[in-house]
């Protein structure tokens, strides 16, 4: 898995914007093989490098979810739900 930080200058959002990257349209167990948002000023991007890593990304989301500042925007967010739904645990 990769991780990559970019710290942005001349830029601050209020909340976190986030966007996804898939397998497929509708959710699936391990489904999800990039992860990425900007906060702040800040943008973070995990991507999984193999199929091995999937699980992985999963578990970083989860561990990253509660801390991302509110609001959180999507630029699909019924889609976004969906997928981090299952991966959260969550409606």
């Amino acid at each position: 898995m990769q991780e990559l930080e970019f710290t942005l200058e001349g830029i601050s959002v209020t909340g976190s914007i986030v966007d996804i990257e898939t397998v497929s349209l509708e959710p699936v167990s391990k489904g999800i093989f990039t992860f990425g948002y900007l906060s702040e000023n800040t943008i973070r991007i995990i991507q999984a490098e193999s199929e091995d890593d999937l699980e992985a990304v999963g578990d970083a989301i989860k561990v990253i979810w509660d801390n991302l500042p509110h609001p959180i925007r999507a630029y699909n967010s019924r889609f976004a739900e969906k997928w981090l739904a299952g991966v959260l645990g969550s409606d």
